[in-house]
């Protein structure tokens, strides 16, 4: 039962999260919220999805614009990624692009 509703409570908060960043319309907190999500979900799937696939699943932000972001948080030490894939966030997430 614990598990459950640790789980519901987790959903919940992930779609308030999601509803909150459809209201500010910014495509970097968007693609930030995406990569942050992604890393807190278990391996197996997160093998499933490269970054690009799951941001443009999760966001309506294009998919030019998430390699362009993307990019720029790889090149600034931000994510470690192996054939598109994450495998961890390397420090905080900046707040703003």
């Amino acid at each position: 039962m614990k598990c459950l509703l640790g789980y519901m409570s987790w959903k919940a908060h992930h779609v308030y999260k999601r509803w909150l960043n459809l209201c500010i319309n910014d495509a970097y907190r968007e693609v930030k919220y995406s990569i942050e999500w992604l890393i807190q979900l278990p391996e197996i799937i997160r093998r499933r999805f490269s970054l690009i696939s799951f941001i443009t699943y999760t966001t309506r932000v294009s998919r030019s614009h998430a390699l362009s972001i993307v990019k720029a948080l790889k090149t600034g030490g931000y994510l470690e990624m192996y054939d598109g894939h994450i495998i961890e966030i390397l420090r905080p997430l900046p707040e703003r692009y």
